[in-house]
């Protein structure tokens, strides 16, 4: 099928799925950004705390979990008050 056979409108309605597909998906950040952004690093922990299967599915998550575990081990004396946050 050419281009030019698809009807203008549904042209720009399959373009404005796309555009919008794209727009939803989250910027993933690594261990070591969430590590130096404390705020966000705490809000992605209980966003996957709230939904467990993000913790296999979401890079983010799992990124977020790595820089848990990361200062966890940087600071052996501060587990309970790290895993209360978790």
């Amino acid at each position: 099928m050419r281009a030019s056979s698809i009807p203008r409108p549904a042209m720009f309605a399959m373009l404005a799925v796309v555009m919008a597909t794209a727009a939803c998906r989250e910027e993933v950040h690594s261990a070591e950004w969430y590590m130096a952004h404390s705020a966000e690093h705490q809000a992605k922990l209980g966003e996957c705390k709230k939904y467990p299967s993000l913790n296999e599915s979401d890079q983010n998550c799992k990124n977020a979990n790595a820089a848990f575990a990361a200062l966890i081990s940087a600071r052996p004396g501060q587990e309970a008050d790290h895993a209360s946050q978790k």
